[in-house]
């Protein structure tokens, strides 16, 4: 379930190192250090047939209509180390707090016997019949970068690795795990170019995302349009494209206590970056789910500060 928001977070931090592009690097021994904390939480979800729902039959009781909120705190810190000019190395550890209230339409009975005959009314009405919390680090990821080529238009070859806070083998029969799961590893590699023009940009990346046992790999298109008009800032418009490389023919369906394995997503946002000096920034993003099927419908935000030292 949190591998939805999980993915988001995953493309907001491609997306938000220092400098807002993976194909702009650094002098050698440089190191960029940044702390980064927001919110995502929704009450909706994608079905199969990428349809919006807010309600939801579960296996134990087909009779009720059950509601969901889910709230993910998200708290990290990311550093790159500039090798060389045309090669960097990074370390990031995500942190995800993550709190899902589970709501049923109840049903009470209300007897008045002050008349005659006696007058029976129903009330229905949402109540709390469940609520479930989970706070681990969301993966430990190695990174590197590498510059191909570097003229009008910039190549650049990316990859990272994450390695789960646990090492179950087994997504849904985790005994330690009544909420979500400890995940599982997962690589992804690709390339990005960007285009630069005289105070604007425009940058593609196109990843694919290898998820060990029974999460299904992903293919990932990112793409961002920046322009940089005022000086010591930065405004670019983003948009994302998450898709399951297996088909959804056998899929197990979204369950809002579960990590889901497979998943399709598209959303779009914006992000805003302010130097306060030459080596000290702050950003802000927002972005918003518009498609998906059998994922978490989320929104929200991401705030980060950072030095380059």
């Amino acid at each position: 379930m949190i591998k939805n928001a999980l993915l988001v977070i995953i493309l907001m931090s491609l997306i938000s190192t220092a400098t807002l592009s993976q194909t702009e690097f650094y002098k050698k021994g440089t190191i960029d250090v940044k702390m980064f904390g927001g919110k995502d939480a929704g009450s909706s979800f994608f079905n199969l047939e990428g349809k919006v729902r807010t309600e939801k039959e579960l296996p134990y009781n087909k009779d009720k209509k059950y509601i969901f909120n889910l709230t993910e705190y998200i708290y990290g810190a990311r550093a790159e180390y500039a090798v060389s000019d045309n090669f960097a190395l990074s370390l990031s550890i995500p942190l995800n707090y993550s709190k899902l209230i589970e709501k049923a339409d109840t049903t009470v009975i209300s007897i008045n016997n002050q008349v005659s005959p006696p007058d029976t009314s129903t009330e229905t009405y949402r109540k709390t019949i469940g609520e479930y919390s989970l706070f681990q680090p969301e993966y430990f990821g190695i990174g590197a970068r590498y510059k191909l080529y570097s003229k009008k238009i910039q190549a650049a070859w990316l990859f990272e690795g994450r390695i789960p806070p646990g090492f179950h083998r087994g997504i849904h029969d985790d005994p330690d795990y009544e909420f979500l799961s400890d995940g599982a590893f997962e690589a992804l590699t690709g390339f990005s170019l960007n285009v630069k023009f005289k105070k604007s940009w425009l940058e593609t990346a196109i990843l694919y995302n290898y998820r060990d046992e029974e999460l299904s790999d992903q293919f990932i298109f990112h793409t961002q349009f920046g322009v940089s008009t005022v000086p010591g800032s930065k405004l670019l418009g983003f948009v994302n494209f998450i898709q399951s490389m297996d088909s959804f023919e056998h899929a197990v369906k979204f369950d809002p206590k579960e990590t889901t394995l497979q998943k399709n997503l598209f959303n779009l946002g914006f992000m805003f970056q302010l130097f306060f000096s030459e080596n000290l920034y702050g950003e802000f993003s927002y972005k918003v789910n518009l498609l998906g099927k059998n994922a978490w419908n989320l929104g929200g935000f991401l705030i980060g500060a950072g030095a380059r030292l």
